[in-house]
């Protein structure tokens, strides 16, 4: 229906596809990790500052908390974005939206739509200030910053996590002997 989320989920079905070596299968099993994250860029005419929306996981999902590390990094590096202005819901009228349609259909943890408020943002003495270009040019470095820290965050739990497989395979072969 929109021509836009087409092309993406098309590009990304091909990134998929070349990397599964089967041109005619996506396994969204297999590649829900291959992309860092999706972020589409909007203006919002209600709320105040920055905030984003992002999928909808069950507590008890690993995905839960993990989903939401990028956006409580950027609420921790800016004052312009607000963590607890967040939704990590989907509602009817967002089904077809393209961080719903990616993360259903490529199972996309880190889907999110970044809102950018028409009406400014509030510093933390509660003063309203404009959205400047400058100020959008500060969001778009808070987020890389964040994107950076959430890199740093994955690479350092995964060589955590290959320390601990290796200690688990000593310890069987410890005791074996």
């Amino acid at each position: 229906m929109h021509p836009i989320v087409y092309q993406i989920k098309k590009i990304i079905g091909e990134e998929c596809k070349s990397q599964s070596g089967n041109p005619n299968r996506v396994n969204s099993e297999t590649y829900h990790d291959r992309f860092l994250a999706f972020i589409d860029m909007h203006g919002h005419s209600r709320k105040k500052n920055v905030f984003m929306y992002g999928p909808e996981f069950p507590i008890h999902d690993t995905r839960y908390l993990s989903m939401r590390i990028i956006p409580k990094l950027m609420s921790e590096n800016s004052e312009l974005f607000r963590f607890f202005s967040c939704n990590f819901r989907v509602s009817p009228s967002k089904e077809r939206t393209a961080r719903v349609v990616l993360w259903r259909e490529f199972n996309i943890t880190n889907c999110f739509t970044l809102e950018s408020s028409f009406q400014g943002y509030f510093d933390s003495n509660r003063v309203t200030h404009d959205f400047m270009p400058s100020t959008f040019s500060k969001v778009g470095d808070v987020l890389q910053q964040s994107l950076f820290e959430y890199i740093l965050m994955k690479e350092e739990d995964e060589r955590q996590s290959v320390l601990k497989r290796k200690l688990k395979q000593q310890q069987k072969e410890n005791q074996k002997q």
